[in-house]
């Protein structure tokens, strides 16, 4: 009997394996890719999103300004990124406190005491012209974390600010909750807790999600102003939307309350802390003392108790509070 041949397709082909025609492969799939990647750094989209990266990292609001400003007359179309980047450093300018290394897409970035404009004195100063003046009495931590800015700069940052926003609404693209959110710190920088809030119920019908930053402008704002009632209203649109206030918005709520004399109202937040927070801050110690040292506080207290109810309630209750009031 014959022997019958191999199939050709089993007869190895000269000079080449199926390792080095694999490794042939890899290697163009590796320069298309690199043709790309270098392709996508010369555009014009991707080079204004670098710079304004590093705009954002250095606290630099002018520079982030003039590179908008050449991009809109060069045609770049701007997308979410550029404008959410450019209307953190406007609003953080506005408020009167950049933080460098901060995009506006992280946590919280400005506390209670920066919300309701009780920014230092020395620090870090813009001028108009972009050029920072360092105060040699911070050290480097502090000029790491913050940069004043000028009044001057404050006044543009927020026109450029609203400015920005404008276009970006003209160019129809899809706002997200840093954006909203810095457009509500323009408005608090404004003493508007109205329009502050506004931000955070437009974000409700476009399907975004308030967070707790969300809600700062607005409840600070009507804090700062005496506005009890609004600013309890922010409050209870938290909550309705399962966003929780910590220490810093219950220590602005307890402040509002304890100067509009509304014993109802200190004692509820006083309750939020309770629960809430436990130990409390020395600012908000201090602002409790003050309550409970106060006439008004000495009218609403009771002053007849039944021990024995109090014994019970505390047994009940695991010891400490009774609840029975104050």
């Amino acid at each position: 009997m014959t022997k019958r041949a191999p199939p050709a397709s089993f007869e190895p082909k000269a000079g080449i394996s199926s390792t080095s025609s694999s490794s042939e492969v890899s290697e163009r799939v590796k320069k298309k890719k690199k043709k790309k990647k270098n392709k996508d750094k010369d555009c014009p989209e991707v080079k204004l999103k670098n710079a304004l990266d590093m705009c954002s990292k250095r606290g630099d609001v002018m520079g982030a300004l003039s590179l908008y400003d050449s991009a809109i007359s060069e045609g770049v179309k701007l997308g979410q990124h550029h404008y959410t980047v450019l209307l953190y450093l406007c609003s953080s300018a506005a408020v009167g406190v950049v933080r460098p290394a901060k995009s506006g897409s992280g946590a919280r970035t400005l506390n209670s005491h920066v919300y309701s404009n009780e920014v230092p004195n020395e620090g870090t100063h813009f001028d108009l012209d972009g050029k920072a003046e360092l105060n040699s009495d911070l050290n480097s931590t502090e000029k790491d974390e913050i940069l004043l800015v000028s009044e001057d700069v404050k006044r543009y940052a927020l026109q450029r600010g609203f400015e920005v926003y404008q276009n970006m609404c003209l160019d129809k693209v899809q706002m997200n909750e840093a954006a909203l959110t810095a457009v509500a710190r323009m408005a608090m920088s404004m003493g508007d807790g109205d329009r502050a809030f506004e931000m955070v119920r437009q974000m409700k019908d476009l399907g975004i999600s308030p967070r707790l930053r969300s809600y700062g402008p607005a409840l600070f704002t009507f804090c700062n102003n005496g506005e009890i009632d609004k600013a309890f209203a922010v409050e209870k649109h938290m909550l309705q939307h399962g966003v929780y206030p910590e220490e810093p918005e219950l220590e602005a709520l307890l402040r509002v309350s304890v100067g509009a004399g509304n014993s109802d109202k200190v004692y509820y937040v006083l309750h939020k802390l309770r629960s809430i927070v436990r130990k409390v801050s020395p600012t908000t110690s201090s602002l409790i003392v003050d309550w409970f040292k106060s006439k008004q506080a000495s009218r609403v207290g009771k002053r007849k108790w039944d021990e024995r109810l109090i014994r019970e309630a505390i047994e009940n209750n695991g010891g400490g509070w009774h609840g029975q009031g104050w």
